[in-house]
């Protein structure tokens, strides 16, 4: 039996031509998931998000702002490479409590960090100064009535943090 140099053991013209096929099925198929993988497009800022949506850094919050942190950190040209990782797995939306009453916000305050102020103390009147807080073990962003886009942003990024920070 003799074989042409073209022809090997098992790969006939046809099996050849199926091999290519598939092969070019597969390139396509994961170009296609790569995009899928790639970061949201950067073409709106992040604070053209905030913009859009008649908001900034000082605006009070309410319900659409945990989505639009949401989409502003995905946007983040300096945060993204440290936190693209957690991007698809941590979603602002999901714990974010916005206390309608002040005393609420404080009573769940020390009642999470099991402190006790005296009534009168100094600790008492700096309470007066925090808008929001994120509780790690309940991974919950917790904030006062009158906090703004910015005091939540920043609790967002502590969302985001590694536990040292």
């Amino acid at each position: 039996m003799y074989l042409s140099a073209s022809e090997k053991p098992g790969q006939s013209p046809e099996s050849l031509r199926d091999f290519e096929e598939e092969k070019q099925r597969f390139d396509i198929a994961k170009t296609e998931h790569q995009k899928r993988l790639a970061p949201p497009p950067l073409g709106v800022f992040p604070l053209e998000v905030l913009k859009r949506a008649g908001l900034t850094t000082e605006s009070r919050i309410n319900r659409s702002t945990p989505a639009l942190l949401q989409s502003v950190l995905e946007r983040s040209r300096i945060l993204r490479p440290y936190i693209e990782k957690k991007l698809t797995s941590i979603r602002i939306p999901k714990n974010f409590i916005h206390h309608e009453i002040d005393k609420v916000f404080e009573h769940r305050f020390v009642t999470l960090h099991k402190i006790i102020n005296p009534m009168g103390s100094l600790a008492e009147k700096e309470l007066k100064a925090i808008y929001g807080f994120y509780h790690a073990p309940t991974r919950t962003i917790h904030m006062r009535p009158n906090a703004n886009v910015g005091h939540a942003l920043h609790e967002a990024v502590h969302k985001f943090a590694s536990p040292g920070f």
